[in-house]
C-alpha cells in the first residue's frame, strides 16, 4: 500500500464490529445498488455524526466523499461503488495534524477505460502531500495504481498533477526525497510521469523540466552562497547532484556538483561529515551503506 493511504485504512467488512460510529457506516451499504443513492445515505449519516462535506465526486462507477469535522483536523474519505464501501480512510483528530482528502482526477485520467480518483495524505512534519491514484474496476473494487520509482532511489510519491508538456493532459509529479542526506530540510527532486502508462516523461519536455529545476536550484544556490548559508548550499548541492543523475551524468559528475555547491564556505564538522557521507551515498548509486541491494 502506498504512503498516501496508510493512515488508518479499512476495507469493507473490516470495521463493521468497531465501536467507532464512523467505521460503523460500512454496515449501511447494500451490495449491488446505485453508488450515488447509497452515498446520499452515507453522507446523511456522517452529517448526523457532526461532519461536513468538503468534496463529493459522482463518477460513472463510484461516488466518493471527503468529509471533515469543522474546527478540527478530523477527516474521512469514503469511496462507494456497486460493491459497497470499496475504500475508507480515516484521519482522527489525534493524528498530529495529518490530513486526508480526495482529489478529483476527472474520470479516466490514464485512458485505460476505468475511472481513477486521488486520495491524498498530508504530513506536516515532513512538509509533503502524497497522492495515491485509485482505479475502480468493473466489479467495483478499488486498486492503487503502482508507479515504478526505483530509478529515483528515494522516498518517492506523487505530490501533484500538472500539464508539464502542454499537451492538455496532466502529468503526475513524482517527488523523491532523500531523508538519509538530510541536514534540516530533506533534499528533493521532482520527476514528471505520464499518466498514459505511468512512465517518466521523456525527450524534450523532460529535458526542459529538468533544466527549469536546475535553474531554480542554481539561483537559490547563488543566494545561499552570498548569505554564507552552508546548510542551504549543501541541500541544493545534493539536489543538483540528483538532477545530474537524472540527466544521465556519471557519479563523479554528481559528486562534483555537490562539492562545488559548498566549496569555499565555512562548514561545521558535522556538515563537513555530511558532505562526505553524501558523496559516498552518491557513489554507491544513491544507496545507504546497509542497503541489501548492494553487493556484499
Amino acid at each position: 500500500m502506498g504512503a498516501a493511504i496508510q493512515l488508518l485504512v479499512f476495507f469493507l467488512g473490516c470495521g463493521a464490529s468497531s465501536p467507532n460510529p464512523l467505521a460503523a457506516t460500512a454496515t449501511l451499504l447494500r451490495l449491488g445498488l446505485d453508488p450515488e443513492r447509497e452515498a446520499d445515505a452515507l453522507e446523511e449519516s456522517l452529517v448526523a455524526a457532526g461532519l461536513r462535506r468538503r468534496l463529493r465526486i459522482d463518477g460513472r462507477t463510484h461516488s466518493s466523499l471527503w468529509m471533515v469535522r469543522p474546527g478540527t483536523s478530523e477527516a474521512v474519505v469514503r469511496v462507494v461503488t456497486r460493491a459497497g464501501i470499496a475504500l475508507g480512510v480515516d484521519a482522527p483528530e489525534q493524528t498530529g495534524g495529518r490530513a486526508v482528502g480526495l482529489l478529483d482526477l476527472h474520470g479516466d485520467v490514464d485512458g485505460d477505460g476505468h475511472e481513477e480518483i486521488g486520495v491524498f495524505a498530508d504530513d506536516p512534519a515532513r512538509d509533503r502531500r502524497c497522492i495515491a491514484v485509485l482505479r475502480v474496476d468493473a466489479q467495483g473494487r478499488v486498486h492503487e495504481v503502482r508507479l515504478d520509482t526505483r530509478s529515483l532511489q528515494g522516498d518517492a510519491c506523487i505530490e501533484a498533477f500538472e500539464d508539464i508538456d502542454g499537451d492538455g493532459r496532466v502529468e503526475a509529479l513524482v517527488v523523491a526525497r532523500y531523508p538519509e542526506l538530510s541536514v534540516g530540510t530533506p533534499p528533493r527532486v521532482a520527476v514528471p510521469f505520464r499518466t498514459r502508462g505511468w512512465r517518466p516523461l521523456r525527450d524534450g519536455p523532460a529535458r526542459a523540466f529538468a533544466r527549469a529545476q536546475r535553474l531554480r536550484r542554481e539561483v537559490g544556490l547563488r543566494a545561499a552562497r552570498e548569505q554564507a548559508d552552508a546548510h542551504a548550499a549543501y541541500r541544493l548541492g545534493v539536489e543538483l547532484a540528483g538532477l545530474a543523475r537524472l540527466a544521465g551524468e556519471g557519479s563523479e559528475a554528481q559528486v562534483a556538483a555537490l562539492r562545488s555547491a559548498v566549496a569555499g564556505l565555512e562548514l561545521t564538522a558535522g556538515l563537513a561529515a555530511a558532505v562526505e557521507e553524501a558523496a559516498a551515498f552518491i557513489r554507491r548509486g544513491w544507496r545507504a551503506a546497509d542497503d541489501p541491494a548492494l553487493p556484499p
